[in-house]
């Protein structure tokens, strides 16, 4: 459980970092894990977005940007693992 602890505090570190990078930055700077890429069109209104998917944690982080093409939130997807000891 410690190790998935330490792995949950980098994956946090990694997040926060994120955080007010433009979107070109962060599509460089994530170019070694798989990433998704999205663009949002609403009444003639454009958002990005960017998943970058860290596969032997299990995550994924996705970021929004600003109207000034900054990640303004960084959110963190994660699968927990519970184990169930039976005595």
């Amino acid at each position: 459980m410690k190790n998935q602890d330490n792995n949950h505090e980098i994956l946090i570190g990694y997040a926060k970092s994120m955080i007010d990078y433009s979107f070109e930055e962060l599509k460089r700077k994530s170019i070694r894990y798989p990433i998704h890429l999205t663009v949002y069109v609403e009444n003639n209104k454009i958002e990005k977005g960017i998943e970058v998917r860290f596969d032997n944690q299990q995550a994924t982080i996705s970021c929004s940007f600003d109207q000034y093409d900054r990640c303004n939130i960084a959110y963190l997807f994660s699968i927990l693992r519970v184990v169930k000891t039976v005595l």
